[in-house]
């Protein structure tokens, strides 16, 4: 942004390169939208251009500022000196545009396969065309339109058949109408949501089951702990269980819960409610007013003085805080010192940040506030509306800082009311979520992280109004994420609303036309049973085996599902010498 300011910032309004939060941000994105719709590509004609940025929502400064990112990124070797997380796939569509990878490096293949097809962008479908056009050979693509749910990095399901057409021939296109993965009753509601034809031929009974949570605040999260830990009481595995949310503010009440009933759970590291910043945050102004900097992890300490000194507006260059991060990380007592030096100020001689006001103003009425009251003070004192409008350039984002913070505030009803005896109850859930590397928990996350994964039974909770879809984003991308999130779902599918009198239930739900679609699963479970009475053998898993026990499951005839990493038996086998095993 500098670098192209001193050049051409006569053309353009002087905020188009400020270095701000928001401007990185949409720059950022803007940034990978061009690289994955394939905008720098080619030499384009400046009209041909222009329609492709206002497709995308790209400026021009963005695409000036992204050229200039690219130029120093590659550096005088042209040869990248560092990658955003999406760029491989762009530098090797790049490397083979040029000729600069030869043919004898992308093959010989006689046959190319690729899944998950609708994730396909520009620079991806790039590289498969010169793999393609090396080899000459055949090539089998299966993807599912009702799966982008990445569009905003340039997927598309264009590249599912319109592409080939252009670029390939002969080539066909074949519908997959039938489904040997998912039983009648998760695929008929599903198809009736989507409007699209599915047949299946699974024949196991996999319900839907809906439940509506009681009128309280811990309505859905205790139908949630009731429905998981019947699921533990019929001895299924937790691990073949998953909780999935449509974003992270939606776990806060389901985690205490779980934590209550001694349920273990796992969450991305990073990615999930208690490092989002804002709670951070929240916990690191606690633990400075209750003297509790040392009962933090060294890596929770780690995080939260970022986030301390982001809130406070504190400005350090990347190193100096990286530094700084290690040293308190090994030696919490320092704490006092970034409290003293930074946050009020000793150490620039700037006024006390409002961030260090607050720490010492909750240090001197700790004792006589409640926990609610505390965090009351907390928000009263700083605005989070304002820091995160600073922080984020999207609305949704903006708004999730706020219900993150009102999910907090929700679990503080349940919590010890002293401060110190809140902050300590605090603790002693995030770490009973962390602790123990071999204990078998269930999986908590959202979405759009466990696409291409499968579970036995799948929970999604909270599928109300405003929550799932949420109104703050596109419909099309919220219809394909429940598509998504639904087809998780192997034998069991749970969809949790909130009570009526708190909440009206999502939109979705009327929409997969359960009663309807039940007959018709049924009239299609009996179909599938009777072929099977009629001499098909159907699979059976085995479920209960250490990895010691393979070579003899093995040796009994056992075979391996590679897709599915478990072993079966066929229903025309003898059971007897695998009851150890179902």
């Amino acid at each position: 942004m500098n670098a192209v300011a001193e050049d051409v910032a006569e053309s353009y309004p002087a905020e188009a390169f400020d270095a701000n939060h928001i401007n990185i941000a949409e720059t950022i994105g803007a940034m990978r939208r061009l690289k994955g719709a394939g905008v720098l590509f080619d030499d384009v004609y400046d009209e041909v251009q222009e329609e492709m940025l206002d497709h995308l929502g790209v400026t021009r400064a963005q695409l000036i500022i992204t050229v200039e990112y690219e130029r120093l990124r590659r550096g005088r070797s042209d040869e990248p000196q560092f990658r955003d997380p999406y760029d491989a796939t762009y530098d090797l569509a790049v490397q083979l545009g040029i000729g600069a990878i030869g043919d004898t490096f992308l093959g010989p293949y006689n046959l190319v396969v690729c899944d998950e097809q609708h994730d396909f962008n520009e620079a991806a479908y790039r590289v498969l065309y010169h793999v393609l056009q090396a080899n000459g050979c055949r090539f089998l693509g299966v993807g599912d339109k009702d799966q982008v749910i990445h569009a905003m990095l340039g997927a598309s399901d264009v590249y599912m058949g319109q592409r080939f057409e252009g670029d390939f021939s002969p080539m066909a296109i074949y519908p997959l109408t039938r489904t040997f993965r998912h039983g009648p009753h998760i695929a008929y509601p599903i198809a009736a949501f989507k409007q699209k034809r599915i047949d299946s031929y699974v024949r196991e009974h996999t319900p839907i089951k809906t439940i509506v949570g009681e009128s309280t605040d811990y309505g859905v999260a205790n139908a949630v702990v009731a429905d998981v830990s019947e699921w533990l009481v019929h001895g299924h595995e937790k691990e073949t269980c998953a909780i999935l949310l449509r974003d992270w503010h939606q776990a806060a009440l389901i985690e205490e819960q779980l934590w209550r009933g001694a349920i273990r759970y796992q969450a991305p590291d990073g990615l999930n409610f208690q490092q989002r910043e804002e709670i951070r945050f929240v916990r690191g102004v606690f633990a400075y007013a209750v003297d509790g900097i040392k009962r933090l992890e060294p890596h929770d300490r780690v995080s939260i003085v970022a986030t301390l000194a982001l809130f406070g507006n504190v400005q350090f260059d990347g190193n100096r805080l990286r530094e700084i991060q290690a040293i308190l990380a090994k030696t919490p007592e320092l704490f006092e010192d970034f409290l003293n030096s930074w946050l009020l100020g000793e150490a620039s001689g700037a006024p006390p940040t409002a961030v260090g006001r607050l720490v010492i103003e909750l240090r001197e009425n700790a004792a006589t506030l409640t926990a609610k009251d505390a965090f009351a003070l907390i928000r009263r004192r700083i605005d989070f509306q304002s820091i995160a409008r600073r922080l984020y350039a999207s609305p949704y984002d903006v708004n999730l800082v706020l219900r993150s913070l009102n999910a907090l505030e929700s679990v503080m009803s349940s919590k010890p009311k002293k401060v110190e005896d809140f902050f300590d109850s605090w603790i002693q859930s995030i770490a009973f979520a962390t602790s123990g590397r071999r204990v078998s928990r269930l999986l908590i996350d959202t979405v759009s992280n466990v696409k291409g994964r499968e579970f036995d039974r799948v929970i999604l909770p909270y599928m109300d109004y405003e929550e799932f879809p949420d109104i703050n984003a596109a419909s099309e991308h919220e219809e394909n994420l429940f598509y998504v999130a639904a087809t998780r779902a192997r034998k069991k599918l749970v969809l949790i609303t909130s009570s009526p009198q708190l909440r009206h239930p999502s939109p979705f739900l009327k929409r997969l036309d359960l009663a309807r679609a039940e007959l018709r699963a049924d009239n299609a479970l009996d179909r599938n049973q009777n072929d099977l009475q009629q001499g098909a053998s159907i699979r059976i898993y085995l479920k209960h085996y250490n990895p010691e026990d393979r070579d003899e499951i093995e040796s009994l005839g056992a075979c391996r599902d590679r897709a599915r990493r478990q072993w079966y038996i066929t229903s025309d086998m003898d059971v007897e010498p695998f009851l150890p095993w179902l």
